[in-house]
């Protein structure tokens, strides 16, 4: 309706939409994401723009989140192309944006990208499976770098998903390090009490 896509919440109100789509609904999200994202002279794209030169505005995270749809639906359907090609753009946002909990979001996505790649092959036998796990390990550590410095009362945590995930990953390939993932766990276990919900889904996998 174009009196509704004047106004300017007109943008939110479509980020909000796509985002919250079940996923299910895949070709819904893919086909508006795009829409969002196409490089074409429209309301939507100028004052997307617009935000984003604001670092400070909400607007990256959400772009960010916007990507992390896309990707996870490409590599659901096997598409790797579209897949990178898509995390190419994730990456040129995150040093465009230069805001520390844009890169952790890039860096988490990038690891779990890595993990579908790897298909739970954590004892790398074949050497490439060795360097996915290498990878893998790797994006952590930057995810841990960056979100550590977000923590935040009732925020996404990216900084004790990513302690969990590498306490995880940890005892599927290497058991012999029991004393870091433990150590990892409970680090984890004290970001997660001090700064999440009752039933935050952070705690569900600490659990």
């Amino acid at each position: 309706e174009k009196d509704i896509k004047e106004l300017e919440i007109y943008v939110d109100l479509l980020y909000a939409t796509v985002l919250y789509m079940p996923s299910y609904r895949e070709d819904f999200i893919v086909s508006e994401t795009e829409k969002i994202l196409a490089e074409k002279k429209d309301f939507v794209i100028e004052k997307t723009k617009e935000l984003l030169q604001r670092d400070e505005s909400k607007n990256p995270i959400t772009i960010m989140k916007l990507y992390r749809n896309l990707v996870m639906i490409h590599m659901e359907k096997g598409d790797l192309v579209a897949a990178e090609d898509v995390l190419s753009k994730a990456e040129r946002l995150a040093n465009k944006a230069k805001m520390t909990y844009v890169y952790a979001q890039y860096y988490d996505l990038l690891s779990d990208y890595y993990d579908i790649l790897l298909d739970g092959c954590y004892d790398a036998v074949t050497s490439e499976e060795e360097e996915l796990l290498a990878l893998l390990l790797a994006a952590i550590e930057k995810t841990l770098r960056y979100s550590k410095k977000n923590i935040s009362k009732d925020g996404e945590h990216l900084y004790a998903k990513n302690l969990l995930a590498k306490a995880t990953i940890l005892l599927r390939s290497n058991y012999e390090k029991i004393s870091e993932i433990k150590a990892l766990i409970e680090e984890a276990k004290k970001v997660i009490v001090k700064n999440t919900l009752p039933y935050a889904e952070v705690r569900h996998q600490y659990c």
